[in-house]
């Protein structure tokens, strides 16, 4: 099986990846040049790309939070610490579409990209329409509306457009239905963060 790991970090979810499907061809996206060095390094069999994705091409700053890369994104969010140090860097910003050879058939897409899913997604939406993978994503109430994107219009995309089913982790595990619109939203505003889209 082949995979994306989209905010691939330090590899956590990469790893695992890797170990359970070692013929496969594994893409980790990674925006942060340290982190992506490190990916590099650590994970020699992966294929790291230093990008931030998006529904466009471009350049884009990106706000490094120094003391806790993992809150680093495409917008500058309110942090829990209000002298936390953040640095805007530039980044190229690519479609995943451009970035994954169409004829490799993904099976797996996961997304960890603190509020922006949506442009991650709408920007892979030949990868998905064409394979079909499961995607694991986060997504909850906080960082989305820095970027405009309502949980409504996730929503929409994913079981809309794609035609996928969209389900927590837990429901999916227990073989249990998906999520319609209403039952999305309100796993999202009652804290949820963990949600799996699947045909």
């Amino acid at each position: 099986s082949n995979s994306v790991d989209v905010g691939a970090h330090r590899g956590a979810v990469l790893r695992e990846l890797l170990r359970r499907a070692p013929r496969g061809v594994h893409y980790a996206v990674e925006p942060l040049p340290e982190q992506a060095a490190y990916l590099r390094a650590r994970f020699p069999a992966a294929r790291v790309l230093q990008y931030a994705l998006g529904e466009a091409a471009g350049e884009a700053s990106f706000y490094h939070v120094v003391e806790r890369p993992t809150r680093s994104g495409l917008r500058r969010v309110e942090y829990p610490s209000p002298d936390e140090p953040v640095v805007p860097i530039a980044v190229a910003v690519a479609r995943l579409d451009a970035l994954v050879p169409p004829e490799l058939p993904i099976s797996l897409l996961k997304i960890d990209v603190e509020g922006a899913e949506y442009g991650v997604l709408a920007g892979a939406e030949a990868l998905i329409r064409r394979h079909r993978p499961v995607v694991v994503f986060e997504h909850g109430l906080f960082s989305p509306r820095y970027y405009g994107v309502p949980t409504a219009q996730i929503y929409r995309l994913l079981a809309g457009d794609y035609g996928l089913r969209v389900s927590t982790m837990a429901r999916w595990l227990a073989g249990e239905p998906p999520l319609d619109a209403a039952g999305f939203e309100g796993a999202v505003n009652a804290g949820g963060y963990y949600y799996i889209a699947y045909s």
